[in-house]
């Protein structure tokens, strides 16, 4: 920040403000090492797999201090700045981690990591960081502690540092819900497509056991059709909203329908009726990484300008035999996955293929229509509580970016 600052505020460089910590690691070959690393983007410290000194083989390392302001000099520019806690202790980074401890009086730690999650922070970061080698570009520590930071007084730093904090806890607290929710549902979907609802009478089937009252066939008998699409020239961009747009394959996935990741139609392109994306259809990819590889997802209710890639496949159930709902359950178990991605060709890791004469071979239990809808219903209630969450989460962020933005340029002021 070069100009002026909010009226009660100072400029200082970083350098008056922090100081140094480097407690050398005398590396012993048989001991055994934790080392961090820290995440770009203002996402914080990770832990690494403990490691031996023996591996850490030359590499010079050092003691990481809790509570200091650590940097990954390569991604600095990028985000990648972090604070220190008591769970880092005895941890070790390397020099490629430089940390800094604040002086008490002048600064406060938590403050500076907020800043250093802003646009403008991050800025600083860039502008000490030279190099256009990809992604690495060496932060140059001496111009980064010559840098000037826009600083109100200790006691409004700590209090936007702990309003700014109060939100991270929310975001946190949210995101173990999700997370929660999640496992939930995954133990759900498991105990109702193997065990069903209510029955005490189960048989042994190719597949394992399941209720003596359902069946086992094959999804070629419970479908109507499987259609491929089409992957025309179209821009990189995802199309505006009155345009069309072509699937990417990361549009569908396990976690959901993602409309946003599509690719603009040259204006004019005849789509196909038959490569249209409509709500209510279930789709998978027949193209991806082996892991990726026959991911799947149902379109929620709604109207879309998109068509289906030659990657996506629309799977159309048979009503009579087979709900729409419950075959997008079905093919979204960890044993359609499984599957999949054994039956997968290809010798790219990057990319394998599941053909559709393996697709039709699935083998799936097959309860009634109601149970299906029963069925269907329970995991939909989940859903519905990992989607509300999720909105909270997001507008939790949303929150905290525009208090990041008003409080650590002063336009919105604190009083301590």
């Amino acid at each position: 920040m070069a100009g002026e600052v909010p009226r009660g505020w100072a400029r200082r460089q970083l350098r008056d403000l922090c100081t140094p910590v480097r407690d050398a690691v005398d590396v012993d070959v048989d001991a055994v090492y934790q080392e961090i690393g820290i995440r770009s983007h203002g996402k914080g410290v990770f832990i690494k797999p403990p490691t031996t000194g023996r591996k850490l083989g030359e590499k010079r390392v050092f003691r990481v201090v809790p509570d200091a302001f650590v940097a990954n000099i390569v991604f600095a520019w990028e985000g990648a700045l972090a604070r220190t806690t008591t769970e880092h202790a005895d941890m070790v980074a390397s020099h490629r981690f430089p940390m800094w401890q604040v002086v008490p009086d002048r600064l406060d730690l938590g403050f500076l990591v907020h800043y250093f999650r802003t646009a403008a922070g991050v800025a600083l970061a860039a502008q000490s960081s030279p190099g256009g080698a990809g992604r690495n570009r060496t932060l140059n520590q001496t111009a980064f502690l010559r840098s000037f930071l826009p600083l109100p007084p200790l006691p409004e730093q700590q209090k936007i540092a702990a309003i700014l904090s109060s939100v991270d806890d929310a975001i946190r607290a949210t995101e173990a819900v999700i997370e929660q929710t999640r496992r939930v549902k995954q133990a759900l979907l498991q105990e109702l497509l193997t065990r069903g609802i209510g029955h005490t009478r189960f048989k042994r089937t190719e597949i394992g056991e399941i209720p003596a009252g359902w069946g086992v066939s094959a999804l070629r008998t419970l479908i109507a059709d499987i259609v491929p699409g089409k992957s025309p020239p179209a821009d990189d961009a995802p199309a505006a909203a009155d345009a069309w747009g072509v699937l990417k394959v990361s549009a569908v996935s396990d976690g959901g329908f993602r409309p946003s990741q599509n690719k603009s139609l040259p204006s004019g392109y005849p789509v196909a009726e038959e490569h249209v994306v409509r709500g209510g259809d279930v789709l998978m990819t027949r193209a991806n990484t082996a892991d990726l590889v026959g991911a799947s997802c149902r379109v929620p209710p709604g109207e879309f300008r998109l068509m289906l890639c030659d990657k996506t496949l629309r799977v159309v159930p048979d009503i009579a035999r087979l709900r729409a709902d419950f075959l997008a359950l079905t093919l979204a178990q960890p044993r359609a996955r499984a599957f999949f991605s054994a039956h997968a060709t290809g010798s790219s890791a990057s990319m394998k293929n599941i053909g559709q004469e393996h697709i039709r071979a699935f083998l799936v239990a097959v309860p009634s229509l109601s149970e299906q809808a029963e069925i269907a219903a329970r995991v939909a209630a989940v859903e519905d509580s990992q989607r509300a969450s999720a909105g909270l989460a997001r507008s939790l962020r949303t929150t905290k970016s525009a208090l990041l933005s008003a409080l650590l340029t002063g336009r919105v002021r604190v009083t301590p």
